[in-house]
């Protein structure tokens, strides 16, 4: 009998102590959810669509685990959808700094580049991304889109062309390789070696640039 009295008096002390717990006991717990929580809390806003809620998971995990690669790019993907892209440079910037072999941020880095027109920028970026791998179509066309500029035929059309092989329904890339085929091919022609023809008066023969 007294045995039972007594687990029923530690029940009742255990009750009463869960009742008594104060909001400060419950806010302190906030503090053993790790980056990882965050992280995660941070993916799943991006995904509905809820980029400042997501931007602010984001900073979060990044406050508690300073070099957290993937936070830095998300919460860099985060700034871009807020129409924020030097936030967003920066973002990934910071994710390079920790990682430089980290594919995604320097996918993203260069496209953003690009888009921002800053092409000198952008081109040693998206050439790192190409060397480390990428298989974004975009990369390769970002990348044909600057080497076509600077006149560099051969290398703008295969860069095309890989982009093609990787999305054959990329309509920018399929119409830019006709361009590059086309004007590459004008321009060579511009550019043949001169012929000799036509004797003239004096002796010798002259010589006429196609």
């Amino acid at each position: 009998m007294r045995a039972v009295l007594c687990i029923i008096g530690c029940m009742i002390m255990g009750l009463f102590l869960s009742a008594c717990a104060t909001p400060e006991y419950h806010e302190s717990r906030e503090e053993y959810k790790g980056p990882d929580y965050y992280f995660r809390d941070g993916i799943e806003d991006f995904n509905k669509g809820k980029f400042r809620e997501a931007h602010e998971e984001f900073e979060k995990a990044i406050r508690l685990k300073p070099d957290f690669v993937e936070a830095h790019f998300w919460r860099g993907q985060s700034y871009e959808r807020l129409g924020q892209p030097d936030s967003a440079l920066r973002s990934y910037e910071d994710a390079l700094r920790y990682d430089s072999h980290y594919l995604p941020a320097r996918e993203a880095y260069g496209l953003l580049l690009f888009q921002l027109k800053r092409y000198k920028e952008a081109e040693p970026q998206l050439e790192t991304a190409r060397d480390l791998g990428s298989r974004m179509p975009q990369v390769f066309y970002a990348l044909g889109r600057i080497e076509l500029a600077e006149r560099e035929c051969k290398k703008a059309i295969n860069n095309f062309r890989q982009a093609l092989a990787l999305d054959p329904a990329y309509m920018d890339a399929r119409e830019a390789l006709e361009k590059a085929e086309e004007g590459c091919g004008k321009r060579q022609e511009r550019r043949a070696p001169p012929r000799t023809e036509k004797s003239f008066k004096g002796g010798g023969k002259a010589i006429e640039d196609w």
